[in-house]
């Protein structure tokens, strides 16, 4: 996430991994600077508190709040994420239809 802008290269990662590691990352619930209220930063955090609380659906919508390098890191993940709340979703679907035909068997 720290990653200069201009410079998605080598050096630019390098450079990236250097200040991140002099830097603490902010809190979930740290307010976000009035300069950048969507700061990459603090989107992270704000994603990483909600994928703790199993919500993986608002964590991803805090995700399409990034841009540039870091959008393009994360891509994988969010594709991956959107893929599990696909399948969370039919699974929900699947018992619900097991749950409705054990009813309607159970009847006759």
């Amino acid at each position: 996430a720290l990653v200069p802008p201009g410079r998605p290269g080598l050096d630019g990662q390098l450079a990236g991994y250097v200040f991140a590691a002099l830097k603490y990352p902010p809190r979930p619930d740290d307010p976000a600077p009035e300069s950048d209220p969507s700061s990459a930063e603090h989107v992270l955090a704000r994603a990483r508190k909600q994928v703790q609380l199993g919500e993986l659906s608002s964590a991803v919508d805090e995700l399409e709040k990034l841009q540039g390098q870091v959008a393009f890191v994360i891509d994988d993940w969010k594709k991956a994420a959107m893929d599990r709340i696909a399948v969370d979703k039919a699974i929900k679907v699947i018992k619900l239809e097991c749950a409705l035909l054990h009813e309607a068997c159970a009847a006759e």
